[in-house]
């Protein structure tokens, strides 16, 4: 059985179905529509003909477009979109307008319209984004002026706009002209608009226009409570400003009488608390502010300051745990608040004075508060509190020895004040020393290699960082304190000297003596100047330097100084200005200003000594030396003065046995002798001198004793006195002393090559007393040690052996070895 609606008919093509045989169910007889039919060639024309007309329409369209929106017309698009917060929207058809602008001309009132409305968009952007940006507020001011610019009326809104893009801006002069203009464009807005004025006005610490405007605005009889609440609030702290106490005390008193609002009640309480805080009462502060606590809500900005105190409070207090509390309540309950970024501080501070485990929190809050400050120009208010935050904690950092900390914020402290005081300098300039004499400290157990080598510039670095801010903190003080200045400026050189940044050291000094010639301290600078030309090697410098000193402020003290570094640095130049060198220092000996107590006249004697002895001029460096140790028995280089004196004996004992040998035998008796008797009188002269110095050698030996040897140069003296004291025993003749005192002499330095001398003048002792065997053994040991010296030894040597007692050794040895070798 079929289904309903089935066909039971075996389906059939078309082709397969007899001419005009209808398929059975259809409704339509598709025969009629068979090509061959007049239908079936007629029902296409009336569908061609619609579409000729829909193309014809459509070009039409095309050829005669309908006009689009007019500029007015698309502004006003612009102000509703405006009027539902689509500022974005907005700011692309007022593009589109100003694209505009460049086919065909605005009139000045589309013009002015178009910015008018762009500066609306952009502030709107700002406050759907939370945004704050320097720059957003610039273009509200520049799209304002231009609409008012093009005969746009700003009216009390925008000119509202402005004054607070230029409050944002920092540009307060502007602000406050701009908010009064407002004021007088629409009387219905005044008191919201005043409250700005005295805000700023307040800021700006202009407090008899604040007063005047504070006067005006209570003056407005549309006022509520909380407003008038409001502007007693800021009288009164303009009141205690002015120390004007008890004025502001009365003034609260008398508004706490009529007011029964608790929220009020709350911000007079706050403002009595902050007259008792800068009264010094700050117990009575603290349970004025406590109350108001209890009284205000969390949206009243004087809940924010109330907490705030607080924590200033018990901060001062070193209440460290309940200020941070406060600080904390500000931070999360106000973020927007004026009080956050002080409690930000305050938070800071309480966490670094609270202990070393909360000090990275402290530097966090400090350096995102100051970050928060130098964003806004308007927050330059905030600036010196946050500079004395800043100091306190560095000062608490630097007690701790955490140098890095102290020096961040530091750096802190100047990103807020680009040029920062004299006094700022001197604190970053003892922080950096303190610093480097921390990292020196580690120097001294940090082993030989790459680690040591970057902590030593490390040092060097921090101590000529250190130098730098001293210079910078005695030029701070140039006009205000003239020993200030010179103290720093020496500290400073002194530093750069400690670093070995010589070049540094001369530019203050240069710098000093070129700007301030007539200063006190012009003699000092030179004298200081030409010393670290000499330790440049800039003698000829050091030399004009010293001289002019002694030419121009002859009559100083530091003129008379100048006499021994300059006698050093002629020397410096070579024998050849040695005479310069000796009547420098015999002007400094004579100088009436130097009494024999001065270290300059001890230390010009001991040059003078020194010199006489470098030009072997022995019996005057005798004369010198024994002066000096007579008028100064307990100088620290008595060790050096003796072995100078004893070397000098020695050296004109030596002169005296080359000395007075006659070129020409003498031929008549009288002349032989006058020779035998000048011989006499010169052995009888080297006897005398070669025993004083024999015991001048041993007083040297003795004192080192007493004193050990420390510098380079006593330790060299303390060898030599050994191996010079045998020798004068053994040009005196006495041999077996002489072994002695060289055998002890060997022994001692046996790693030195002085060593080999000594063995040397043993073998020639031991020949000398015809001991060849014991003369032979000892040259044995010397062949010996000569041989297991290492050559870097002789390199390094201070003293070498003296060319005779090499000859006299090697004639020996091969004498002992041909005897040998004839047995």
């Amino acid at each position: 059985m079929a289904t309903i609606g089935s066909n039971p008919e075996p389906s059939r093509s078309v082709s397969e179905r007899a001419p005009g045989e209808r398929r059975p169910g259809s409704s339509l007889d598709v025969s009629t529509l068979a090509p061959g039919s007049r239908f079936g060639r007629l029902w296409q024309f009336p569908l061609l003909l619609i579409s000729l007309g829909l193309f014809g329409y459509a070009g039409y369209r095309l050829i005669d477009p309908q006009p689009g929106p007019t500029i007015d017309q698309q502004l006003d698009a612009a102000g509703k979109l405006l009027q539902n917060d689509r500022a974005e929207a907005a700011t692309e058809v007022l593009r589109a307008v100003l694209l505009e602008d460049e086919k065909r001309k605005l009139t000045e009132p589309q013009r002015g319209r178009a910015h008018l409305y762009l500066a609306q968009a952009v502030e709107q952007v700002q406050q759907t984004r939370r945004l704050d940006l320097p720059a957003n507020h610039e273009r509200i001011v520049e799209y304002s002026r231009i609409a008012e610019k093009n005969g746009v009326h700003l009216d009390s809104t925008a000119l509202r706009r402005v004054a607070e893009s230029f409050e944002a801006l920092g540009k307060t002069s502007d602000a406050l002209a701009a908010y009064r203009r407002a004021i007088s464009a629409d009387a219905d807005k005044a008191p919201s608009l005043r409250r700005k004025v005295i805000d700023l006005l307040v800021a700006r610490n202009e407090r008899t226009e604040a007063e005047s405007q504070i006067r005006e605005y209570l003056a407005d009889t549309r006022l509520t409570q909380s407003e008038r609440s409001w502007a007693i609030g800021e009288q009164s702290r303009l009141l205690v400003d002015r120390l004007m106490f008890a004025q502001a005390r009365d003034l609260l008193a008398e508004a706490i009488k009529q007011e029964q609002d608790p929220a009020l009640l709350g911000q007079f309480h706050y403002r009595l608390g902050y007259c008792d805080w800068k009264l010094g009462d700050d117990k009575s502060a603290e349970r004025y502010l406590r109350l108001a606590r209890n009284q205000l809500q969390v949206s009243q900005p004087e809940d924010a300051e109330s907490a705030l105190l607080l924590g200033r409070i018990l901060l001062e207090r070193k209440a460290y745990a309940e200020a941070i509390s406060f600080f904390n309540t500000v931070i999360v309950s106000h973020p927007d608040a004026g009080a956050a970024i002080p409690s930000r501080l305050g938070r800071g501070l309480s966490r670094i004075e609270a202990g070393v485990d909360t000090s990275d929190a402290g530097m966090q809050d400090l350096t995102s508060a100051v970050a928060d400050i130098a964003a806004k120009p308007s927050r330059d208010g905030m600036k010196p509190d946050a500079i004395k935050v800043l100091t306190q904690a560095g000062r608490v950092m630097t007690a701790r020895e955490n140098f890095g900390a102290a020096l961040e914020l530091l750096s802190l402290e100047q990103s807020l004040e680009p040029t920062p005081s004299a006094e700022f300098f001197g604190r970053m300039s003892r922080v950096f020393e303190r610093h480097a004499q921390q990292l020196e400290k580690t120097l001294k157990t940090e082993p030989e290699g790459p680690a040591r080598v970057k902590k030593w510039q490390q040092w060097r670095d921090t101590l000529v960082r250190a130098a730098d801010a001293a210079v910078a903190h005695s030029r701070g003080m140039t006009l205000n304190d003239d020993t200030g200045y010179g103290e720093a400026l020496w500290r400073g050189i002194d530093l750069y000297d400690r670093a070995g940044s010589l070049s540094q050291a001369i530019g203050a000094l240069e710098l000093f003596v070129a700007e301030r010639p007539t200063d006190p301290l012009a003699p000092d600078a030179l004298l200081r100047l030409g010393k670290a030309y000499h330790a440049a090697g800039q003698f000829d410098r050091a030399i004009d330097a010293f001289k002019r000193n002694q030419f121009r402020y002859e009559r100083t003290l530091a003129a008379q100084k100048s006499g021994v570094p300059l006698a050093k640095s002629y020397i410096a130049k070579g024998p050849a200005s040695y005479a310069k060198a000796e009547d420098a220092l015999q002007a400094t000996l004579q100088s009436p200003l130097l009494t024999p107590d001065a270290d300059e006249f001890r230390q010009a004697l001991l040059e003078l000594a020194e010199l006489y002895y470098r030009t072997a001029r022995y019996e005057e460096a005798v004369a010198k030396l024994e002066e000096l140790t007579t008028r100064y028995p307990n100088d620290d280089r008595k060790g050096q003065l003796l072995f100078l004196m004893a070397d000098s004996y020695r050296k004109s004992a030596l002169l005296l046995a080359s000395a007075g040998k006659p070129t020409t035998a003498p031929t008549d008796a009288a002349s032989v002798a006058q020779e035998e008797a000048a011989r006499a009188e010169r052995s009888a002269a080297r006897l005398d001198r070669l025993t004083k110095a024999r015991k001048l050698y041993d007083q040297t030996l003795d004192q080192y004793r007493v004193v050990p040897p420390k510098a380079e140069l006593d330790q060299l003296y303390f060898k030599l006195a050994h191996f010079y004291r045998a020798d004068c025993v053994y040009d005196i003749g006495q041999y077996e002393e002489a072994i002695r005192l060289y055998d002890g002499a060997a022994l001692r330095f046996q790693d030195d090559p002085s060593a080999l001398t000594a063995y040397v003048q043993i073998v020639n002792a031991f020949a000398a007393l015809g001991r060849n065997g014991e003369a032979r053994t000892a040259s044995e040991r010397a062949r010996w040690l000569l041989q297991r010296m290492p050559p870097a030894a002789f390199k390094e040597a201070q003293r070498s052996m003296p060319q005779a007692s090499w000859e006299n050794w090697v004639k020996w040895t091969k004498a002992i070895d041909a005897t040998a070798d004839g047995k």
